[in-house]
């Protein structure tokens, strides 16, 4: 908050801010046929990278998919407008990822991944 003329108090504009969520939903099956939670052996975990400023925007993330507890595919994603020399760097980790894993390694932008 600024304060402006005396008593008169004005307030900036609003910012949107992002939050990080981990959810805590998982329910074990009680004797159930069918388990709400199942995933058929297909899990994809995502992490992400952002600026430390208040607007939090996406530097890169990455994508694991899992199938039956094995690592079937990362997917690597960076900013569109990120510039040339860091998406090197990402396409250079990926590569280094593909060889270290038994599983592919895409490396795209963010409209592409979406």
């Amino acid at each position: 908050m600024k304060l402006g003329k005396t008593g008169v108090i004005t307030t900036p504009n609003d910012v949107p801010i992002s939050l990080r969520c981990y959810p805590d939903t998982y329910k074990p099956a009680k004797r159930a046929v069918y388990n709400d939670n199942a995933n058929n052996g297909m899990i994809m975990t995502l992490n992400v990278e952002t600026t430390k400023d208040q607007s939090q925007n996406l530097m890169f993330g990455s994508a694991g998919i899992w199938i039956n507890e094995q690592l079937y595919r990362i997917c690597l994603f960076y900013e569109d407008n990120l510039d040339d020399r860091k998406i090197q760097k990402i396409k250079e980790h990926g590569e280094k990822l593909q060889k270290q894993n038994d599983c592919t390694v895409t490396v795209l932008p963010k409209s592409e991944f979406i």
